[in-house]
């Protein structure tokens, strides 16, 4: 490039100056915004292909999710049969008759049920029923009455449990004066007259 005469140099620099430059602006407004719109088309498609994925697993469990279905509705079917129904008294009486049965304690009377509704949930399809019941009991048989009477019943719940240590009142043997007594409320669900 020495050897050059420095006309033709100048020309030479400038060439490659303006090649430079036409190559850099090529860059910058060719080259560039490709690069980037084709970045955002990637990633566009991996987020398209994991949803798909997404999508065809789903569609894959969807016999499995028909018989979850069908099974928690048959669960309800069989939780609805055991609710309160119809007469709500007379269902208290069976059911707390055959239920105390099985334990030692004494409920000498069932008082009718107050009926509310429930408000737990918007557009909640069930109705409370609260029942007062009283009684008495061995310490140990009482609490295994409660658990199980909680256990036994999942739509229903125990309120306002109060014992009361002092025995029976009118208790005159021994037996009974180790007798505690027991006070709650039993709040359980009335099934719908209508299907859900």
């Amino acid at each position: 490039m020495k050897n050059l005469p420095k006309e033709k140099r100048n020309h030479i620099i400038l060439a490659a100056m303006v090649a430079g430059m036409a190559l850099a602006v090529v860059w910058f407004l060719l080259i560039s915004p490709q690069r980037h719109a084709l970045a955002d088309k990637r990633s566009k498609l991996s987020a398209a292909q994991e949803a798909l994925t997404k999508a065809e697993r789903l569609a894959g469990r969807g016999h499995e999710i028909e018989a979850e279905v069908e099974r928690f509705t048959a669960q309800l079917h069989a939780i609805e049969q055991q609710m309160a129904n119809g007469d709500l008294y007379s269902w208290i009486i069976r059911t707390m008759t055959a239920f105390q049965g099985n334990h030692q304690v004494t409920m000498p009377n069932y008082n009718p049920p107050s009926v509310g509704p429930l408000d737990i949930f918007p557009d909640f399809p069930y109705e409370s029923a609260t029942y007062a019941f009283r009684g008495y009991g061995h310490f140990h048989d009482v609490g295994k009455f409660i658990a199980d009477l909680e256990n036994r019943f999942p739509f229903a719940s125990i309120r306002n449990l109060e014992l009361d240590a002092s025995g029976i009142s009118t208790a005159t043997s021994g037996d009974d004066a180790e007798k505690i007594g027991f006070r709650f409320d039993f709040v359980t669900l009335v099934k719908p007259s209508s299907p859900l």
